[in-house]
């Protein structure tokens, strides 16, 4: 590279002399040649102003063998060749040759000018005297306005070629020294713009290296100077930043490493660029550095995710079956990059314990069920045979084995819900029907506490696909823990449509929810106050099954409450968001 600049640089000098040189000896020599001419020409028309008047008298009357003589004595002092020619082309007298055997010249350009009066020059090859000559014509008239001829002078033009000769000599010579003088200080300085640049080149291709070390002299003056000033401190920079970024990595790595969920970054390109060791651990992942994503996690739920990601850009979660194990995988959206990073936590051994715990609650519900029936069955023979005085501890025991009875049949419906996940008994539903038949079964209980119960409806509400039972109990649930939690005031159902969803909200005035504690009301068994549940008959797992049939639902449900002042469940069902049974 070094060589190019160098041959751009020195070449274009080499170019510019060389076209330089060609101009000016292009133009220099017919320069000189045309000074030389004109210079000949003002000397013959001096001279034949002083020969005129002479040859005009010898004309007049003393012969033409007087003008002949004439012509060769002055000629030979003047240097100069002098031809005397009449009006009709005829040599009188010529100083070189004998005009008496000389042809017509009337016909010779410079003759003929001078005939019809203009004076002329003709630069040609003279057959008479075997040379190139300058000819100049000039007419000769007599005081009277007669025509006398024309007095032709002529010198030879060997004088010329020697003088152009040797100023080409002397031209060429001083062109060449010129050039060679212009090429050395061409090539020192040449040489002196591509040392440094070859030098810069040379670091550069060091630091692209990773050598941070080399540094450029300073030595040099002016620009150079300045760029290897900026130059060194770049390479200072450049290296204090590439240590920062490998501590940086050496951290990301540490980081990746002790990572226990697998993590993976996805390019727009779709290509595996960054994975952690965790995620390689994984069962079925092949190596993935580089690779797409969909070739290492060969599962359709996952390449859907990423799709709906990479589409929404935000962040979505989605169990994910790879390798025979169960994943929670988080995709979420970098929009500075345009990349996706998703991590894997492992969910297989959670899900098999809920599936243990879940399968015990239901053979333990079942085994209970039985029991719980026939000591219900043998409570009601006994209070009738039962003394006054047994009778209150007969209530006790009846009103804990509704309870033990309630427990069983809301963990049967929760497992339930659990275990089948979308409802079965899908159709069209009406959710202000239902809501008025829920109304109607708690208001004697609303009366006899003295609470106002109110439904609020809009005409023309759509209905919604979904399992007529399960929301049927959604609305028992809520209802009833309204009711059963809220001693003055009222309880408050409204039904509404925002978008494309049906909203309801169920809100009462009683003791509310601590502010604590309104993350945890929808775990199973959770009661804000234990002595009022147990007393009104509470097991704890109402919320948990609205959440689980709105859940089921693809819906959403929200509470909001204040201690003392009453609770607001609002749910959000989506219009024929569940497909037909």
């Amino acid at each position: 590279m070094k060589k190019t600049l160098f041959w751009k640089i020195f070449g274009g000098y080499l170019v510019i002399v060389a076209v330089f040189a060609a101009a000016v000896l292009a133009v220099s020599f017919p320069k000189i040649r045309n000074i030389y001419i004109q210079d000949q020409v003002r000397h013959l028309e001096s001279l034949a102003g002083i020969l005129e008047e002479r040859v005009l008298e010898l004309l007049s009357g003393e012969g033409t063998e007087n003008i002949d003589r004439f012509a060769k004595t002055v000629g030979r002092l003047a240097d100069a060749r002098i031809t005397v020619i009449d009006p009709e082309g005829r040599v009188l007298a010529d100083s070189e040759r004998d005009p008496q055997t000389m042809e017509n010249h009337a016909y010779r350009p410079e003759v003929l000018a001078a005939i019809q009066g203009q004076k002329d020059w003709n630069l040609r090859f003279s057959s008479t005297v075997g040379e190139r000559m300058l000819y100049m014509g000039f007419p000769l008239v007599h005081a009277d306005g007669r025509a006398a001829g024309v007095l032709r002078l002529s010198v030879f033009v060997r004088e010329l070629q020697d003088i152009i000769s040797h100023l080409q000599g002397n031209m060429l010579r001083a062109v060449g020294i010129v050039a060679v003088v212009v090429l050395l200080a061409a090539l020192l300085f040449s040489r002196g713009v591509t040392r440094p640049v070859g030098e810069f080149l040379a670091a550069s291709e060091r630091v692209a290296g990773g050598d941070f070390d080399v540094k450029l002299s300073i030595r040099r003056k002016g620009e150079f100077q300045a760029f290897a000033e900026s130059f060194n401190a770049m390479t200072d920079d450049l290296q204090g930043m590439f240590s920062r970024l490998e501590f940086q990595k050496q951290e990301l790595d540490s980081v990746l490493t002790s990572i226990r969920e697998g993590l993976i970054v996805i390019d727009k390109s779709d290509r595996i660029v960054l994975s952690n060791p965790a995620f390689r651990r994984m069962p079925g992942i092949p190596a993935p550095d580089e690779r797409f994503f969909w070739e290492v996690v060969r599962n359709t739920t996952f390449v859907d995710l990423i799709r709906r990601v990479r589409e929404g850009r935000k962040a979505l979660s989605e169990e994910v079956d790879i390798g025979g194990g169960l994943y929670l995988c988080n995709a979420s959206w970098l929009e500075a990059q345009e990349k996706i990073v998703a991590t894997f936590h492992d969910m297989t051994q959670a899900r098999k314990v809920e599936k243990i715990k879940r399968e015990f609650v239901v053979n333990v519900s079942h085994e209970l069920r039985t029991p719980l029936t026939a000591i219900k069955g043998f409570i009601e023979t006994l209070e009738a045979r039962a003394s006054e005085e047994d009778q209150k501890y007969i209530a006790i025991i009846q009103r804990n084995t509704d309870r033990l009875i309630r427990i069983v049949e809301d963990l049967l419906h929760l497992s339930e819900l659990e275990e089948k996940g979308l409802p079965k008994g899908i159709g069209e539903v009406d959710v202000s029907v239902i809501a008025e038949n829920v109304l109607k079964i708690f208001e004697p209980k609303a009366r006899e506490k003295a609470l106002a119960i109110e439904l609020r409806s809009p005409s023309g509400l759509p209905l919604i696909r979904g399992d007529a039972f399960q929301l049927e109990q959604m609305f028992v649930n809520l209802v009833d823990n309204a009711v059963k939690y809220t001693e003055k005031g009222g309880v408050n159902i409204s039904l509404d449509v925002v978008e494309d969803s049906v909203i309801v909200e169920v809100a009462d005035t009683g003791i509310g929810i601590p502010a604590g504690q309104k993350d945890r009301v929808f775990e199973r068994f959770y009661v804000v106050d234990m002595s009022r549940s147990k007393k009104l008959g509470g097991t704890g797992l109402g919320l948990s099954i609205v959440k689980h049939i709105v859940l089921a639902h693809n819906g959403s449900i929200d509470i909001r409450s204040e201690e003392g002042r009453g609770t607001t469940v609002r749910v959000t069902l989506p219009v024929g968001a569940l497909p037909s049974s």
